[in-house]
């Protein structure tokens, strides 16, 4: 018998949701059978905790066993998930396994798939993007859940994302990821708790999620396979498997992912991170951040501006005015964007010439091109936004030879 293509996870106390969540598990094991084609009918291919786990109980033989040796966690992101215990220990066994056996800075074994999409992601999940280009549409607005329930409309876009995701779990399961070792599942710590940590803890995400004390950033980099397939340019070892995984400065070090750096700067300066992703409607976070006056800072890559579909949300931003968003534009010290900076910067104005054009300068930094200054000037970026939110509609005097914007194009 083989091991078990994914384990689902996912809130199940949702009793709303059941007959839905029991469809698309039924359908996604029934799309790798047909994909695999040489998988009989006792095969398990997938699993589903049907029961629950309540404090204090134990865990079930076979669950164990599924979430040992299943090769993909497929993670139903809703308001409740994150708020479920059992969920957390899910996500934090597959961590672990995956810290184990993967290679470093990868995320292959969890595969995020938005139910209801929530206010906020937690830490030890926000660099595995949820987000693809090459998924459907009207689930990347809307959702698992909206799909299902909205019948024959949204029946093909339901079928495109099964299909996609039965791709990325058979592509997954042929992965190094060996099964667990005994594992005290009673004591194991749940994902989603506070406490010592590579990454900050879902608290610091959840308890301070909005307002003045909360920044949300957009990290505007393609994806490794983005950068390669639409030949955006030659040099590919500063990208990842996900957004947040950019690292300009080319180096092995996890601290110089602009994830870490991002999220390291906002916890010095007090302020709780959060995380927009790029991919979704873009100035409709923007707004909804305005609204609860939370801070938003995008951190751009030059290169990743030449995809069209990041190319027009980025213009779609510049045509808007919010004191509570800033962007940042990172190069990188590679030949290659020496010799190609000046195409570079020329697209830089064509895309933000409203920007370029503002008194707001201290906003909009296109020219931050090292380490040290990025840490700089984005904890200043922090600073004024805050300023602008607390003194609403009052934007921050730049004092002379303190906050002096970064020279244009």
């Amino acid at each position: 018998m083989v091991d078990d293509y994914f384990f689902l996870s996912y809130a199940r106390d949702d009793e709303e949701n059941r007959t839905h969540i029991e469809r698309f598990f039924e359908d996604l094991r029934t799309e790798i059978r047909l994909q695999e084609g040489s998988l009989g009918p006792d095969d398990p291919v997938g699993f589903r905790d049907q029961e629950g786990i309540n404090v204090g109980d134990e865990w079930r033989p076979e669950l164990t066993r599924a979430l040992c040796r299943a090769k993909t966690l497929i993670c139903l992101y809703s308001p409740r998930y994150f708020y479920r215990p059992y969920c957390g220990k899910e996500v934090q066994v597959f961590l672990q396994r995956q810290r184990a056996h993967l290679p470093a800075g990868t995320a292959k074994a969890i595969l995020p798939v938005i139910w209801r999409k929530p206010e906020t992601i937690p830490s030890a999940l926000s660099p595995i993007q949820y987000d693809h280009v090459d998924l459907p549409k009207a689930y990347r607005t809307r959702g698992l859940r909206q799909l299902m329930i909205s019948g024959q409309r949204y029946k093909r876009p339901y079928q495109d994302l099964v299909e996609w995701l039965a791709t990325k779990i058979r592509k997954s399961y042929r992965t190094p990821l060996r099964e667990a070792g005994d594992l005290d599942f009673e004591n194991i710590r749940s994902a989603f708790e506070e406490g010592p940590s590579d990454q900050p803890t879902a608290d610091a995400y959840m308890v301070q999620a909005t307002g003045p004390q909360a920044v949300r950033f957009v990290y505007v980099a393609g994806t490794k396979s983005e950068i390669e397939c639409n030949h955006v340019r030659l040099i590919l070892d500063a990208y990842g498997q996900y957004r947040s995984h950019w690292n300009p400065y080319f180096s092995n070090r996890n601290d110089d992912c602009i994830w870490k750096i991002a999220v390291d700067v906002a916890r010095q300066s007090g302020i709780n991170p959060g995380e927009i992703d790029v991919g979704h409607d873009l100035l409709h976070e923007l707004r909804k951040a305005k609204q609860e006056n939370s801070l938003v800072v995008l951190i751009i890559d030059t290169w990743t501006l030449k995809l069209p579909e990041i190319k027009q949300k980025m213009r779609e931003y510049d045509d808007t005015s919010f004191l509570n968003c800033a962007a940042l534009v990172v190069w990188d010290e590679s030949d290659e964007t020496s010799e190609g900076r000046e195409a570079l910067a020329n697209l830089l104005v064509e895309i933000f010439d409203d920007n370029y054009g503002t008194n707001h300068s201290h906003l909009f930094r296109p020219d931050v091109r090292s380490r040290d200054a990025l840490v700089h000037e984005l904890a200043e970026t922090l600073r004024i936004l805050k300023f602008n939110v607390i003194n609403r509609g009052q934007p921050m005097r730049v004092i002379a030879g303190k906050n002096e914007p970064l020279p244009g194009f």
